[in-house]
């Protein structure tokens, strides 16, 4: 495991200090596929046949998920969250990625750890970077899923011409540039948080840009697909290309539903209350159709 890595003591450990809700009776587990990636499972109190996957964006690591784990937790559902390579408590260099790909055949090794353990996912729900990797899967291997919904999702940044035009200068110089933590949530709380987060990346990989840039053209390429997914998408969201992106998703799943959520920012999950709670409403919504 790369030395980085916070090691929590215990599992209370790392689910209290996410807030991921140890009211409840449930039972908290890790596994680690091919010793790279690490799974989250968390089950409620009651058996269930029930399962909703969580895909983290970059950055991030399934804590960030915390509202919609207790949610679903309290809606009797079993989640299941992984770590992207590079990321919280999963293996490799901090936010580095190769190719996307890489993430993709990650992604298919949990789903291929779900069907096992006869934990296949009902609903899947994906942020930015992981809407990103789904996206591929969805399109590539033509599998379907019973609800997709996708949170801030990303086919392009924002300010895309700047990012390519600069990758073709930067990696000349640098492979890795330090991160400022972006105002992408309303919620200072979160902000302070975030910066505090020891699983959070400190730096922006510059391979993993231009991993994301042949990843936009190869996806650019690929024939659409009838899975119905959900984009819920804040309307003052300066992380992702977001006008963009929501046209590009509904050509390429021609039955999405696309809800915009005003001042919503990148991180519409870890919103200020009301905003976070309209995303829980749209969620349950979307659900229970």
């Amino acid at each position: 495991m790369n030395e980085n890595i916070k090691v929590f003591n215990n599992p209370n450990e790392y689910l209290s200090f996410y807030g991921i809700n140890t009211g409840l009776s449930f039972y908290y587990q890790k596994e680690r596929l091919e010793e790279k990636t690490c799974i989250h499972i968390f089950e409620p109190a009651s058996s269930t046949e029930k399962t909703v996957l969580l895909i983290h964006g970059y950055f991030d690591h399934t804590g960030s998920f915390k509202h919609v784990i207790n949610h679903f937790l309290a809606c009797g559902y079993r989640v299941i969250g992984y770590d992207l390579e590079g990321h919280g408590l999963s293996a490799g260099k901090r936010g580095e990625i190769q190719s996307f790909n890489d993430y993709v055949q990650a992604f298919r090794g949990v789903l291929s750890f779900c069907k096992q353990k006869d934990y296949y996912p009902n609903i899947v729900i994906a942020h930015s970077t992981g809407a990103a990797i789904c996206t591929q899967y969805l399109l590539q291997y033509r599998d379907n899923f019973e609800k997709v919904i996708y949170l801030a999702p990303l086919v392009r940044a924002a300010n895309w011409y700047y990012v390519v035009a600069s990758s073709k200068v930067v990696p000349k110089f640098k492979q890795e540039l330090t991160r400022k933590f972006a105002e992408n949530s309303g919620d200072q709380s979160y902000l302070e948080f975030a910066k505090k987060d020891p699983l959070q990346c400190r730096n922006i990989s510059v391979p993993w840009v231009l991993a994301m840039i042949e990843w936009n053209k190869k996806v650019e390429e690929l024939p659409p697909s009838t899975q119905d997914i959900y984009i819920i998408q804040g309307t003052n969201d300066k992380t992702v290309d977001w006008k963009y992106n929501c046209e590009t998703l509904r050509r390429k799943f021609p039955f999405a539903q696309i809800a915009l959520v005003t001042d919503g920012r990148h991180q519409i999950m870890n919103e200020e209350p009301i905003i976070k709670n309209l995303i829980i409403h749209l969620i349950e919504k979307y659900r229970l159709q």
